[in-house]
């Protein structure tokens, strides 16, 4: 994992991933607001609807900090990759943050039910200026969703095809525990989380009462998504979040 980057026209601090940063914080006097689309858009129109949206309340395209997106189906890694780079280049074609490293986080998932036609903009968060009386409120944060697969040498995933209970509990396990490392890399606290999003397509009964509910993500209430990481032969995802405002649009 790499250090951290500092995207000033944005204003918010991001940790380097590949193509898309694995999160982002917001930088001091500003907050993260997160925008869900009632009606996901085909990415071309979900992005012009987010410069428009940018622009009504006076914030600069570079303010785009997270996308979550919905697709079709999981891709094998070199589609996958291909995607991505279709992706930043659409990105940078509309006039959002395009270069390396890639400050923009996301999560990008396949749903089982009712999968889109084509790749869709879900979701979206950007930072804000902080209002003055939130001015010690904590970091505002998003992690990208995490999936089981291992970054580092010499890579794999935990409990490869494993979709048993103890897969399961092996696979979140690993996830949460690198989702804990980078909230702290980003200089945030877990205990600011107000939203924690699960992507999985297998019953979560046996790591609910028992990861989930060691971190503490249960308190708060978890937001379950059957659906698949966008890439084959993972099975389970999760991202994280403390922002200052929610809306839908």
């Amino acid at each position: 994992m790499s250090n951290i980057g500092f995207h000033e026209p944005g204003s918010f601090q991001f940790i380097p991933g590949g193509l898309f940063s694995f999160g982002v914080a917001a930088l001091p006097g500003y907050e993260l607001h997160r925008v869900r689309l009632l009606r996901p858009q085909p990415l071309e129109v979900g992005f012009h609807t987010v410069a428009t949206f940018l622009r009504e309340r006076n914030r600069p395209l570079a303010a785009l900090a997270t996308c979550e997106l919905r697709s079709p189906e999981p891709l094998a890694l070199t589609e996958f990759v291909r995607f991505n780079e279709q992706y930043v280049e659409l990105l940078t074609s509309l006039g959002f943050s395009g270069q390396s490293p890639y400050p923009i986080g996301r999560s990008n998932l396949a749903p089982v039910y009712h999968p889109p036609r084509e790749p869709l903009l879900f979701a979206f968060s950007y930072t804000y200026p902080r209002h003055h009386a939130r001015a010690t409120a904590t970091v505002n944060f998003v992690i990208s969703g995490k999936p089981e697969n291992i970054e580092e040498p010499p890579g794999g995933i935990v409990a490869g095809a494993d979709v048993s209970a103890s897969g399961l509990i092996q696979k979140a396990t690993y996830v949460l525990d690198v989702l804990r490392k980078r909230v702290a890399i980003l200089g945030a606290e877990w205990t600011s989380i107000n939203g924690a999003q699960v992507y999985s397509a297998h019953s979560l009964d046996a790591v609910i009462p028992s990861v989930f509910v060691n971190a503490g993500l249960t308190d708060l209430g978890l937001t379950l998504f059957p659906s698949f990481p966008p890439v084959l032969g993972l099975e389970f995802e999760v991202d994280v979040r403390a922002v200052s405002c929610e809306l839908s649009i």
